[in-house]
């Protein structure tokens, strides 16, 4: 039973550290650069954009900008400090 708990433990430890890179600072940036660029370079059909003179860049920018936390919907944080297994 005590090698049970001891692999529980280990797999909850390895699920909070993919958790912790997946969640810092970098990486969220990183997610949120990432999701931005595909926005702004590429047309709804996923052609890369060529820029003309008249073109609407600054349309175009505020609509990448204002869809860039859609990789974020639906995350939520959760205090785990509580259970010893998500330390």
């Amino acid at each position: 039973m005590h090698s049970l708990a001891t692999l529980r433990r280990r797999a909850w430890q390895a699920l909070r550290a993919k958790i912790d890179e997946q969640i810092a600072d970098a990486a969220i940036i990183s997610k949120l650069r990432a999701h931005f660029e595909e926005r702004f370079r590429y047309d709804e059909a996923g052609i890369p954009r060529v820029w003309r003179p008249d073109d609407d860049i600054d349309g175009a920018f505020k609509v990448a900008k204002d869809n860039v936390g859609f990789p974020l919907d639906g995350v939520t944080l959760v205090e785990t400090t509580a259970n010893p297994l998500l330390r």
